[in-house]
């Protein structure tokens, strides 16, 4: 496993940049709608410059490929290709919603000693359509229990065996008596934690964003429309 690794997640609203050296983990993170372009070299700056790490001393770039924002998609893509091509290093694309999910995991599950999590990612798309990805945690690793999906709200009906929902899209969707968080966006160190086995590195010219197209037919874990 490389050692020193940048990782970057613009899905969402926030900005988020986080690096791995020498065991421990600096992480930046702002909430800057629209403001990603802007604050994402400084953000990156800022973490190379307290960690002391050079360019050249990076082992390998990490992102969040998304679904999300479509324009925070291409900025992060971009960002990590251009670092990747420019020190010839491989690049982990990470799925957004994962990371979103493992998130939960540390904020949610952790606190509470909880050792086996069934979560539901939620994020919003176009008017009345959400991003859908289902994840267990069986407290040492996250599992993708379903493929990611869009699709319109409507259709969206959460299993019983889910035990958390998270993600702005549960601001859309009716979670019944299942605990929310739809105030929980992905991390940089989330999609840092995820770049591993068995998540495939890829050379950076093939570093690319994930944009779902809409999927009419399902809905969450599974359900189908009513």
């Amino acid at each position: 496993m490389s050692d020193h690794i940048l990782a970057i997640d613009t899905s969402s609203e926030a900005c988020s940049v986080a690096l791995r050296f020498e065991k421990r983990v600096l992480t930046r993170e702002e909430k800057l709608p629209r403001r990603h372009q802007e604050r994402l070299p400084i953000l990156i700056r800022e973490l190379m410059e307290e960690s002391g790490v050079s360019r050249d001393a990076l082992d390998a770039v990490a992102f969040g490929r998304g679904p999300g924002s479509f324009t925070g998609l291409r900025l992060a893509a971009a960002t990590a290709q251009a670092w990747g091509m420019a020190g010839n290093l491989p690049v982990y694309p990470v799925s957004s919603l994962a990371a979103l999910a493992l998130r939960a995991v540390w904020e949610r599950g952790a606190s509470a000693g909880i050792c086996a999590l069934n979560i539901c990612t939620m994020v919003r798309a176009r008017s009345s359509e959400v991003y859908v990805g289902n994840f267990a945690w069986d407290g040492q690793a996250l599992r993708e229990t379903s493929a990611p999906q869009r699709t319109r709200v409507s259709l969206v009906k959460l299993d019983a065996s889910i035990d958390l929902a998270v993600g702005d899209g549960c601001l859309e969707v009716d979670c019944g008596h299942i605990p929310s968080e739809p105030e929980l966006l992905p991390s940089a160190e989330a999609v840092l934690m995820l770049a591993r086995p068995p998540i495939k590195a890829c050379d950076a010219a093939h570093a690319l964003p994930v944009y779902l197209q809409a999927d009419a037919d399902w809905g969450a874990m599974g359900a189908k429309p009513s």
